[in-house]
């Protein structure tokens, strides 16, 4: 067994010795890289080599240990974003005199809310915009910084997945339009806050509430008389908008609305026939490819003006009524 150690570590020592500052770097980058190698490599003089073995997954313990401790920025930089870097390292690594170091601290996954909370008092704005982001940060943490003047902490607060209701509400009422775009888009915004937001005076909020899988109906019909497309476009593309609403946006001004209809599992047959006499051609190959549409639109559409309308209504024939024939 020493024979064999002996000899692995001889191995190790030649690969590393005797090879060239690429090939180093190579290993260095390899996921399949032996842990013996990543450890010698982690000793490396050049700082490429070190950069590159904090950056590994594969890298163990002990040496991202090493490596957290490196004169080189980058080097703790890697180490600091490593997925697989422990919570003892990286809370040593919250402390970094360097600003770019906490800043992927605050982003690595394995961050503990202790952590975060100790860098929630950070002097740099990136590192306090990451932790509001950061799923593991906590409640209190989050409506601290929800208070603050930073319009990019207020907005990731509201793109966190973990953001609480009653958070989500006050940032309801932000200033900034692109904070309250963004608690109109997450999926835990309360149906009243959705409501108040689908009156927002910016577009950019709107076409968000549009989209929301949690906005009722009774907002959603609101909304099919917005003046900007994409509002409408989205209101025909949420999974909640009901068949009367979808059969109103079929006779929408815009193609990409009428398109989005075509598409939609909730559109009623009747609506579907419609479409397939639309005078744009995109709307009515999404008609040709909608699982409900009926074997007699199908057969229209097989002598539709466009090749590719043609091919895709006989495709369909064939797929839906001629091959499932028993």
């Amino acid at each position: 067994m020493v024979i064999v150690n002996f000899l692995n570590l001889l191995m190790v020592f030649f690969a590393v010795q005797c090879s060239s500052f690429s090939d180093r770097v190579e290993m260095a980058s390899n996921y399949m890289t032996s842990v013996d190698i990543l450890e010698k490599l982690g000793k490396d003089k050049d700082i490429w080599v070190r950069y590159k073995v904090a950056e590994n997954p594969n890298t163990p313990v002990q040496t991202l240990e090493k490596l957290s401790e490196d004169e080189d920025r980058w080097v703790r930089v890697n180490v600091a974003s490593n997925p697989n870097t422990p919570t003892h390292i990286l809370e040593k690594l919250s402390g970094d005199k360097d600003e770019y170091v906490r800043y992927y601290v605050a982003i690595n996954p394995n961050t503990t809310s202790h952590i975060l909370e100790k860098l929630s008092r950070d002097e740099h704005w990136m590192v306090i915009s990451n932790i509001a982001n950061h799923p593991n940060t906590p409640v209190h943490i989050l409506e601290k910084l929800g208070g603050g003047e930073d319009g990019w902490v207020r907005d990731n607060i509201a793109n966190n997945p973990n953001a609480p209701v009653h958070v989500l509400e006050k940032l309801g009422g932000d200033k900034d339009w692109m904070v309250r775009s963004s608690v109109a888009r997450h999926p835990n915004t309360p149906v009243q806050t959705l409501e108040k937001l689908g009156e927002d005076e910016h577009w950019g909020v709107r076409v968000n509430v549009a989209i929301n899988p949690n906005t009722s109906t009774y907002v959603l019909e609101k909304l099919i008389d917005e003046e900007s497309e994409y509002v409408r476009d989205n209101v025909a593309t949420n999974p909640n908008t009901p068949d009367r609403v979808l059969e109103k946006l079929s006779e929408d001004e815009h193609w990409m609305v009428r398109h989005s209809v075509a598409i939609h599992p909730n559109t009623p047959i009747r609506t579907l026939e419609k479409l397939s006499r639309d005078e744009d051609s995109d709307v009515r190959r999404n008609v040709a490819k909608h699982p409900n549409t009926p074997l007699k639109t199908l057969q229209a559409l097989g002598s539709d003006d466009n090749e590719q309308v043609r091919m895709l209504a006989l495709k369909y024939i064939k797929y839906k009524y001629i091959q499932n024939t028993p």
